[in-house]
């Protein structure tokens, strides 16, 4: 199995030169992407999970802001249902990156067809998850204008959205691109399942 991912012949610390060992360097680079991304999604996600209970006391949220600011942020909290079905999904697609990128690190086929379909997914979900978090947010431009009156909080909060979607969505959007160019496709023949 290690063959699949080790230049024949290339000792340890000797810089590979041929094209067919950068064929074999890139199932790791992009394993141990998806693997961390992955982790990490999983791990934002059950935190979320964990803090749910905390995201909507106003105790809590006193006790770090002030009574007034505390009564606005518990109002402005999404439905537990909301925040419970994303922390769900994202720890389900954090898991599939995993996986994903465990295979595609020991040259298999399945491994790429993982990530791609995460891929596909992460950009869809990603665009129901910011299409709530701007619709939530639109709901509550008044209550948040309150607190600093004068502000440009639509321009601020369209933008916040904006820049996470391009940021999320830099990944996904690169992994299905990578995968689509012929050369991979035809590394890729060659690959056990």
């Amino acid at each position: 199995m290690s063959d699949i991912l080790e230049p024949p012949g290339a000792e340890i610390g000797e810089a590979p030169e041929t094209a067919e060992s950068g064929a074999r360097r890139w199932p790791r680079v992009l394993g141990t992407l998806g693997i961390i991304v992955g982790a990490l999604m999983f791990l934002d996600k059950l935190g979320d999970l964990v803090m749910l209970p905390v995201m909507w006391s106003r105790d809590w949220w006193a006790g770090l802001l002030g009574v007034e600011i505390a009564d606005l942020v518990v109002r402005w909290m999404p439905p537990k249902i909301w925040v419970f079905g994303v922390s769900l999904i994202g720890m389900l697609l954090g898991g599939l990156l995993v996986v994903g990128g465990l295979r595609l690190r020991r040259g298999m086929r399945s491994g790429v067809e993982l990530c791609r379909m995460w891929s596909w997914l992460a950009v869809a979900w990603l665009a129901v998850e910011m299409g709530g978090a701007l619709w939530w947010m639109a709901g509550h431009v008044g209550e948040i204008r309150k607190l600093a009156p004068g502000a440009d909080w639509e321009s601020s909060v369209v933008f916040g959205i904006l820049l996470t979607l391009i940021i999320m969505a830099a990944f996904p959007v690169f992994l299905l691109i990578w995968f689509s160019r012929p050369e991979i496709k035809a590394q890729l023949a060659g690959w056990p399942r």
